[in-house]
């Protein structure tokens, strides 16, 4: 709870005193609290409310005779027990202003948010002022569960999640980049980042993600990464800027992919693709290849002797193929028998 200073607890209690008092000034002062916006109310000390301002009554959404002159634990059901209900009655006991925010729920089931401020009156009472939060309160959870979905989908990325400010430079704590590199936070702050970055792509990485800050565009990058361990890793790198509502950026949003198994792998494919197409291109016995769409795409040199004058060849239908080098019956059998193993898987096997 948050203490007033006591010149702003004495005014209210001046102005409290008066308006219990009533008078020229009372009703002058009533007009002053009646173009507030926010509601206001007084307390006497035993909790009958004295008076509330136009606000406090559209708030409350009561007529005036429904709420003054009651106590505040009978015109409010349960209040007497909630947690402003306490805080009433601590400021009517300490004599000292405090401030809170608070949930309180309408007989219809409306559940507003409240910052309520109490102040103690010279005379005994207590002058409260209350302001309807319910939106903020509501803006301010809607922003904690859209970072939360925002945090779930970045942990759910197979990747090294980091940001930069809006001018490109990396700010503020980043655990991701940290967890991968081991750089402390110093390290990496501004451009410290590319001291972890291998010395050959250092610069042509600075110079592609300056181009990219400054033309405001997505950064799409490939470099080597010395990790925690000291192992150097390869890394696909994606960044977006992302704008506010008037297409200002306010930050940049990317992810470091380790990419060097894949990188690998993929290498390791070619290596044999490249392997087999050799064995195949160059066996004098005859061999040719038919894909899974019944096009040819690869024949030996001991079968092109069997295909010579066919244009074209590679990348044709099979079974035209066929129908020009034999006649039927043997082509259609031919034909059949292909489309079988690819169809099924099952091996067809001739002696003849």
């Amino acid at each position: 709870m948050a203490q007033e200073s006591f010149p702003v607890a004495s005014s209210i209690s001046a102005m409290g005193d008066t308006l219990f008092e009533g008078g020229h000034h009372s009703s002058t002062l009533k007009l002053v609290f009646d173009s507030m916006s926010e509601g206001f109310g007084l307390l006497a000390p035993d909790f009958t409310i004295i008076e509330l301002n136009s606000e406090a009554l559209r708030i409350d959404g009561r007529k005036r005779e429904a709420v003054i002159g009651r106590s505040h634990w009978i015109a409010y059901p349960g209040s007497e027990q909630s947690e402003v209900g306490r805080l009433y009655k601590k400021v009517m006991s300490d004599r000292v202003p405090a401030t809170i925010e608070h949930e309180h729920l309408w007989p219809d089931g409306r559940r507003s948010w409240f910052e309520t401020r109490v102040f103690p009156v010279s005379n005994g009472g207590i002058a409260v002022f209350f302001r309807d939060e319910t939106e903020s309160h509501q803006a301010r959870e809607r922003l904690r569960a859209s970072e939360h979905r925002f945090g779930a989908a970045m942990s759910a990325i197979d990747g090294v999640l980091w940001t930069n400010d809006s001018v490109g430079e990396m700010v503020g704590e980043q655990p991701g980049w940290a967890a991968l590199t081991g750089q402390a936070f110093d390290d990496y702050q501004r451009y410290g980042w590319s001291t972890a970055v291998h010395p050959d792509d250092a610069e042509p990485t600075m110079r592609a993600w300056e181009a990219a800050v400054a033309a405001r565009a997505p950064f799409v990058f490939e470099h080597r990464v010395r990790r925690h361990d000291g192992v150097w890793r390869r890394f696909a790198v994606r960044a977006l800027p992302v704008f506010d509502r008037v297409d200002n950026i306010s930050e940049w949003v990317g992810v470091h992919h380790d990419i060097t198994d894949d990188r690998a792998a993929r290498e390791l494919i070619a290596r044999n693709t490249e392997t087999f197409t050799s064995l195949i291109t160059s066996n004098p016995f005859g061999i040719y290849v038919v894909n899974a769409d019944f096009h040819l795409i690869q024949i030996s040199l001991g079968a092109q002797t069997v295909f010579s004058g066919i244009t074209p060849l590679i990348g044709r239908r099979f079974d035209e193929v066929i129908s020009i080098v034999w006649q039927d019956p043997f082509a259609s059998e031919v034909i059949a028998r292909f489309h079988h193993t690819l169809e099924t898987g099952e091996p067809y096997v001739s002696f003849s």
